[in-house]
């Protein structure tokens, strides 16, 4: 139970943890099994950086529905939408690891071959960053187009772009 709202878009299951989001409040972990809490992040700078509205991005806002949390085996990365910070944060104990001003509405985090892949390059083009440091490894110089998520196959990433795009790795 929480004292406040939980927002269901800051949701995530990975390695018997549940994470979840109370805006303004905390990012905790809780087992699985027992509800038990792991961890509580509260701290107002982190809290603060997520919340951030966002200025000066392009593309459009896009949907709400947008996941806000990808649950990496390391990290929990953050990407609010309408927000100006992607984060990540550690999954063992919450406590903030990195974070990066975006400059689109939809960075669209993936996490794919234990990297994240993710729209916050310039112009929105996709990085392949190390979800534990945020260190950017690859500039894939791909980009998509305005609401649409990025998605993947075994062998592809795929996005709107100018019709369809395919983007072989």
């Amino acid at each position: 139970r929480e004292e406040s709202l939980i927002e269901s878009r800051g949701l995530a299951l990975r390695d018997n943890q549940l994470f979840l989001y109370c805006p303004d409040r905390h990012f905790r972990a809780l087992d699985y099994a027992t509800g038990t809490v792991r961890w509580t992040n509260s701290d107002e700078e982190t809290l603060g950086l997520i919340e951030m509205p966002a200025k000066g991005l392009t593309s459009t806002p896009g949907w709400r529905t947008q996941t806000l949390v990808v649950a990496t085996p390391e990290s929990l990365v953050i990407q609010g939408q309408t927000r100006m910070n992607v984060l990540g944060l550690s999954t063992e104990d919450g406590s903030l690891l990195w974070h990066k001003p975006r400059g689109t509405h939809n960075p669209n985090a993936i996490f794919v071959n234990d990297k994240l892949v993710i729209g916050v390059g310039e112009r929105g083009s996709h990085l392949v960053i190390d979800p534990k440091t945020g260190v950017v490894e690859d500039n894939l110089k791909f980009f998509k187009r305005a609401c649409t998520r990025l998605t993947a196959s075994s062998d592809s990433f795929y996005a709107r772009g100018e019709g369809m795009t395919r983007f072989d790795p």
